[in-house]
């Protein structure tokens, strides 16, 4: 088991996880949302997810990012470089989400994470090409 924080530029990640409810249902108390609000600067950020992490239920903690080079991103990417039991993943889609939150009990989900990513970036395709 991990614990996930979800982190994004503004709101994005509190309504991303709501949209995820819609098709998983209630989501485990171990995913946490984390948005960047105008003004907050990169220790800030890093103060909140710490929080988050220190709060967390498991040894074991997944960030995902919205923007890589971004504040959110550059705050977890500090922490990561900290602790060995943070794993993170920028640029997060909604498929890559559900397919996390999917696996979110699986004891071995740190161990598929690349292929999780690799999964979600076909997830995203040009569709006018397809027809």
């Amino acid at each position: 088991m991990i614990n996930v924080i979800v982190s994004s530029h503004g709101d994005f990640c509190i309504e991303i996880l709501k949209s995820a409810e819609m098709i998983l249902g209630e989501l485990d108390n171990c995913i946490k949302s984390v948005p960047l609000h105008h003004g907050e600067d990169l220790d800030v950020m890093k103060e909140k997810i710490s929080k988050e992490i220190q709060e967390g239920i498991f040894e074991k903690t997944l960030i995902l990012t919205d923007l890589q080079g971004g504040t959110p991103n550059n705050a977890a990417l500090e922490i990561l470089l900290e602790n060995e039991n943070i794993f993170l993943i920028c640029g997060f889609n909604f498929s890559l989400l559900i397919e996390i939150l999917s696996q979110i009990n699986d004891p071995k989900i740190t161990n598929k994470l690349q292929d999780i990513t690799e999964n979600s970036k076909q997830s995203i395709m040009y569709l006018n090409e397809k027809i």
